[in-house]
């Protein structure tokens, strides 16, 4: 599944820059899980931006193949990823518990002779539900701090003074 995020924050190296669109991209394995469920893996939430060294670019680019890859990506239709045959570098992280999660480290494109993994359209699981509100919820705090301290400073912009500026690269995401 190719999922729209919404808006998480956007940091670098712990210091909250903004906040930002991101995307979550779900496969599901043909494997079930110990307990009969599907096996789903998920990437963490990649935060769509388009600068040449951001993570966004470097998957497109490394899933779609750097010949095949658009040389500009605002407005790509993620929706259309669904589908396209991947190769997966998957990372492992034990538990306290003793048991294991893998999240899904990088997407290539697809190699001769691998298993091929497809998106698939499937039901999320639950923990995936919860973690969007949390991020969303995170970033809609961020943006509501922004707003207190715009009002409260005494060199607070005019509202609409920036209304029409262009943000660089930042746009509606079709999926």
């Amino acid at each position: 599944a190719v999922v729209n995020w919404g808006e998480v924050l956007d940091d670098y190296e712990g210091i909250v820059k903004g906040t930002c669109k991101a995307v979550r991209f779900f496969f599901e394995l043909d494997e079930s899980m110990a307990d009969g469920q599907p096996f789903i893996l998920s990437t963490y939430p990649i935060k769509i931006k388009y600068g040449k060294n951001s993570g966004f670019v470097s998957t497109m680019k490394d899933w779609l193949g750097e010949r095949d890859c658009p040389e500009k990506l605002v407005g790509y239709p993620l929706g259309a990823m669904k589908g396209r045959m991947a190769s997966l570098q998957v990372s492992h992280k034990g538990r306290d518990d003793g048991t294991y999660t893998a999240r899904i480290k990088s997407i290539l494109k697809a190699r001769l002779g691998a298993k091929a993994l497809v998106i698939v359209n499937t039901t999320l699981p639950e923990w995936a539900f919860e973690a969007r509100k949390k991020d969303n919820e995170a970033a809609a705090k961020y943006h509501a701090l922004q707003v207190h301290r715009a009002a409260d400073s005494a060199e607070a912009d005019p509202p609409g003074q920036y209304d029409n500026i262009p943000t660089g690269g930042e746009s509606e995401v079709p999926f």
